[in-house]
Order: structure tokens, then C-alpha cells, then sequence
């Protein structure tokens, strides 16, 4: 790389004479550091804020506040809502509307207005500055490594369509899909009777169970999968012929921390889904029977 600063970190020793020199330096080491770490580690583009906002007719756009990083590392930051005019335009050579971007650019300490005080011996200098940054509507072809937050078309002295955004290039990394697998204890997945209603007596759907994901730390709702682990062999309450019982689960009700799992159990023949084996008494003993778990899966994005 060749834009690796050659930096001197400043010391001190008990009685030195400190200047103004040593007090900026130590300043200006941490802020070729943040500046390092910015344009290697992040690079340039938008991190927070900065919506441009404007609709067709208008003749000012509105820049909200926010923070973006430049090519070289640097901090933009604006810290309230600033209002631009719409250029002067009538048309294009053509008669056609003429595009314009709008960039935000870093400016230097020379260019920043600064509080000046007093020294001694008549000596006087700034002692903050006030960090601004330089907002313009630059032509298309000559932008250079400004930042651009979004692109207008004008006509007339104003706009002839909304703000595009699609420009707009964030410094954030992109995010990776989050991706998350568990499964509950058999012993302690409490299933329940999917029914029409909380009547006892109403139809029967199936089986339920709510299933807890906060293990996962989810901070959005995933898309989860899920499937039943165990046996599916049931024996009937007089003896007889085993019989199987399965049917199709469906994921509901997903949050960052549980969903609600249905298994929807349809009638069948004597060998799958017979009717003695969709009884309350049987269904409500087959899961703990067979040791039914829950495997799940969340992704996260």
C-alpha cells in the first residue's frame, strides 16, 4: 500500500515545556490513525443519513444530516438539515433537461471557520474549528472522489423528476446472512392438541408446540424451517396392527425468539392416519411416547 502515513506518536516527560506544536500533534497522530483505519478497513461511501429530498416542480432540495467517509479515510459529517438550490437551468443545449449530481466533499483546516483567542505577548489563533462540509452540484463527468448523494434532472429552474438515489454508494459492509440450527429436548417440547377452537370438544386438526429460538440471538424475524424428529409408529390403545401417523408441518407466528410449529394430520387408511390414531386420548400421548423434538433452522439476512 502506498498511502501508509509515517506516524510519530508524542510522548512527554515530567517537566517539559509543552507547546502548541505538541498538543496539535497529538491530535494530528489519532487522526491520521482514524483516518487509516477508515479507508482500509471501510472504505468510502455513506454511513448514516444524508437523504436527499425533492419531488418533481421543486425548486430546493433538503440534505438531512449525516455522516460519510471519503477515499481517504476522512470523516463528513452534517451535523443539521441543509436546504440547496435547484441550478439555474433552463435546458439543455437540446432543450432537454440537464443532469446534475449532488456531492459532499471533506474541507481543510484552512477552510473552516475558526474561533481566534487571545494569547500572551499579543499572540492570537484558533482554538476549535467547526467541522462543515463542502455540499455542490457538480456536472456528471467531473466529480473526482466526492461523495455523491443522488442525482436531479432540471428543467425550467427546477426539478423535472424526483431525486434518483440509486448512486448513493454506502461505506457499511454488506450484511451476511445470519444463519442459525437447534433443536428442542424431546423431554421438554410441550405439545399440545391443534384444534378449531378452545372448545375441548371441536375438531382436530392436528399437533402444536411453540418453539423457542432465543438461543439463536436473532435480532430480526429469520426465515425459519423446521421439521419433527421421531418416531412415527403408534400402537393401537387394544392391540392390533401398528400404524403410522405423520403429517405436514407449517412454521407461524415467527419472531427473533420463537415460533409456533402446526402439524397438520390428515385422515388416512388403517396404515397411515387412521381414524383410532387422531383420537384425543392417542395424540395427546404421542409425542412424549415417541420422543418428538423439534429440529429447526433460522436464517437471518
Amino acid at each position: 500500500m502506498t498511502d501508509i502515513p509515517t506516524l510519530r506518536r508524542p510522548a512527554f516527560f515530567t517537566g517539559q515545556a509543552l507547546t502548541a506544536d505538541d498538543l496539535n500533534a497529538v491530535a494530528d497522530y489519532h487522526r491520521e490513525l482514524l483516518w487509516l483505519h477508515q479507508r482500509t478497513l471501510h472504505g468510502s461511501g455513506i454511513v448514516s443519513g444524508l437523504s436527499v429530498n425533492g419531488a418533481k416542480g421543486d425548486k430546493t432540495v433538503t440534505v438531512s444530516p449525516g455522516y460519510a467517509v471519503d477515499t481517504s479515510g476522512r470523516s463528513i459529517v452534517l451535523d443539521k438539515s441543509q436546504p440547496l438550490d435547484v441550478p439555474s437551468v433552463v435546458s439543455g443545449p437540446t432543450g432537454n433537461a440537464v443532469t446534475f449530481y449532488l456531492t459532499i466533499a471533506y474541507i481543510d483546516d484552512d477552510q473552516l471557520t475558526a474561533a481566534d483567542r487571545s494569547g500572551t505577548c499579543g499572540s492570537l489563533g484558533a482554538v476549535w474549528r467547526i467541522d462543515q462540509p463542502a455540499l455542490a452540484w457538480s456536472d456528471p463527468t467531473s466529480i473526482g472522489d466526492d461523495i455523491v448523494l443522488g442525482a436531479i434532472t432540471v428543467s425550467n429552474c427546477k426539478l423535472s423528476g424526483p431525486v434518483d438515489l440509486s448512486l448513493r454508494r454506502s461505506a457499511l459492509p454488506e450484511r451476511q446472512p445470519y444463519v442459525y440450527a437447534g433443536q428442542t429436548q424431546a423431554s421438554t417440547t410441550s405439545w399440545g392438541l391443534w384444534q378449531a377452537s378452545s372448545d375441548p370438544n371441536s375438531a382436530i386438526f392436528g399437533l402444536k408446540v411453540s418453539v423457542d429460538t432465543s438461543e439463536a440471538g436473532f435480532a430480526n424475524v429469520p426465515k425459519y424451517q423446521a421439521m419433527v424428529v421421531g418416531s412415527r409408529t403408534v400402537t393401537p390403545p387394544g392391540g392390533g396392527s401398528n400404524a403410522v401417523v405423520d403429517g405436514y408441518v407449517q412454521v407461524s407466528h415467527a419472531a427473533p425468539d420463537r415460533f409456533d410449529l402446526t402439524m397438520t394430520l390428515p385422515n388416512g387408511d388403517s396404515g397411515v392416519n387412521p381414524s383410532w390414531a387422531l383420537t384425543k386420548d392417542v395424540l395427546t400421548a404421542l409425542p412424549t411416547n415417541n420422543g418428538w423434538s423439534v429440529s429447526w433452522l433460522g436464517v437471518e439476512t
